[in-house]
């Protein structure tokens, strides 16, 4: 299993990249945890969107 972070703090940039991470067919997403609440990242840039994707891929499986 791997995990995927998608952050953004442009609210269309986030959604644009969350259903790009989730529809990607070499993946099966088992589960998904995000957040709209405002974050702080390590350079004190505010972070609004984020997420958190535990997925398996469905690549090194096969």
């Amino acid at each position: 299993m791997k995990v995927e972070h998608v952050s953004n703090s442009s609210e269309p940039h986030f959604y644009k990249r969350l259903v790009q991470v989730l529809s990607n067919e070499k993946i099966k997403v088992i589960d998904v945890k995000y957040s709209t609440a405002p974050l702080q990242d390590i350079y004190d840039d505010p972070i609004e969107y984020s997420a958190l994707i535990l997925y398996e891929d469905r690549t090194e499986v096969e």
